[in-house]
Formats: structure tokens, sequence, C-alpha cells
């Protein structure tokens, strides 16, 4: 129940305040509240409908990370781009996000199960035949690293079409190397984040070991 508070909360903040308040700043704080509810209530139902479409995906855990994994590409390159390519634009990163969102939902619309089966074609002999089962059976992690490779494209692309951006703001995102942000400044000792990042890595690496 926490969890799902926690998540309706975040959604209802996040269009209420994100996105009403910052393009209508005059709206009463009423509105708001009244928007962050019909917000919690829309998500909830959804939520309940995309529940009952577990099964179809082989279970909820994998339907869940089949979601994940065409919605997270274009973050991911964004990020990615944006921290290590000084050259990386804001107007290639809209249009990053733009082309990943709708090419990872009509990418997701086609490999849900309900839609692929109704997609069909017809032979030489006009009889009907289905075109393609479920992405050509491509696993969605594969998805996702092809999905991450288009979007990287695109925004290399329009980088390289538009101006680069100033100086002062990119010192301020982008690092210099890894390893200059690694060696920075000493290590403040055993909780420093450097230090913990390394111990998560053989904790991985052991459990992985252990159990794989």
């Amino acid at each position: 129940m926490s969890t799902v508070a926690g998540a309706l909360n975040s959604t209802a903040t996040l269009v209420s305040i994100d996105i009403v308040k910052r393009t209508r700043p005059n709206t009463s704080d009423r509105t708001l509240v009244r928007i962050g509810q019909i917000t919690a209530v829309v998500v909830m139902i959804l939520a309940m409908m995309w529940s009952t479409q577990g099964e179809r995906f082989g279970g909820i855990f994998k339907g869940i990370n089949q979601m994940i994994s065409v919605l997270a590409p274009p973050i991911s390159a964004v990020f990615i781009w944006g921290i290590f390519w000084r050259r990386a634009t804001s107007a290639a990163s809209l249009t990053t996000l733009i082309f990943g969102f709708v090419l990872g939902a009509v990418v997701f619309v086609l490999d849900f199960p309900a839609v692929s089966g109704f997609v069909l074609g017809f032979d030489s002999d006009g009889q009907a035949h289905q075109l393609f089962t479920r992405t050509y059976g491509m696993p969605f992690m594969l998805q996702a690293g092809i999905l991450f490779g288009l979007c990287s494209m695109v925004l290399v692309c329009v980088s390289v079409m538009t101006p680069p951006p100033e100086p002062q703001r990119v010192e301020r995102y982008c690092w210099k190397s890894p390893w200059a942000v690694v060696t920075e400044k000493p290590i403040s000792g055993l909780f420093d984040p450097r230090v913990l990042a390394v111990l998560l890595v053989i904790t991985m690496v052991i459990c992985y070991c252990i159990f794989a």
C-alpha cells in the first residue's frame, strides 16, 4: 500500500506542479490539488486495467520489464551522451526523447500480444495470414539495445547539425573524463561514494558468481 500511495502521490505532483504549474503559473493551489486528485484516480484506473494484461507477456514481471525496455533507451542515451560528450546539444536531447518515446511506443504496441495477433497480411492467393509475431520473437533486452543505438544515432546527428552549447554550461554538466571525476579529490573515508561504489560492484560480482 505504501508503494502504491507513493507512486500515486509522485504522479499527481509531477502533473500538477511540474507540468500545470509551469505552463500556467497563475493556477490556484485549490485547482492544483484537484488536478492532482484527478490524475491519481486516472493513473489508478489505468494501472488496474494494465494489471489484467500481465499474463499475456508470460507474467507481470516480464511485462513490466518489457515496458521499461522501450521507455528507458531515449532517457539513457540523453543522460549518457550528455555527461560524456561535450558537443551534445539541448535540441538534440529533446529530439532524441521525442523520437525515442514515439519509436518505443510503436514497438511496444506491435509487440503487445493482443495487437500483434490481429496484424494480418495476404498471400498471393488472397488468403489471410499472420504477418509477424511479437516483434519477430526478439527478446525485450535486445530491443532495448537496438533502440538505444538508434536514439544515440539521432542525438549525435542532430547535435552535429545544431550550434554547439555554450562552454560555461557544458562545464557544469559534462565530465572532463571519468578518471578525472574519480580522482578530483581525496577519498574521505569508508563512506565515500567511490568506496561504496567499488564495494557494490564487488558484491554484485560475488552474487553473480554464486547464483548464476
